[in-house]
């Protein structure tokens, strides 16, 4: 599977990068809005934090759904923000980031 990671926290980049390219995925990392708009490419999934530098990760997750950069979304977050996880939810599947990491892993590869 191609994924496309949007977050702005290194040491999570890494760590995710890791393990999903254990289990044979491939996948393109970048810290920003801007970045994922740029990336050239199709990707089966976009896992997308909700809070980044420049942006809302929901706004984002329109923007690739739109562009067809992503066809489907899976939000990965710390954020305690009820109204934000839930519009995100229209979206695609919200994971936090307290959850055991198996649930994200459900949500990419089920």
């Amino acid at each position: 599977m191609r994924v496309l990671l949007v977050d702005d926290e290194p040491p999570t980049l890494t760590g995710l990068t890791r393990l999903l390219s254990s289990r044979g995925h491939t996948v393109r990392t970048v810290g920003t809005c801007a970045a994922a708009r740029a990336v050239d490419g199709n990707f089966d999934v976009a896992v997308v934090d909700l809070h980044l530098p420049d942006g809302v990760g929901d706004e984002l997750a329109a923007s690739l759904l739109t562009q067809s950069t992503a066809e489907r979304i899976v939000f990965y977050t710390a954020s305690d923000q009820q109204a934000l996880k839930w519009r995100a939810s229209r979206r695609g599947t919200v994971v936090t980031k307290d959850e055991p990491i198996t649930v994200l892993l459900d949500a990419l590869e089920n």
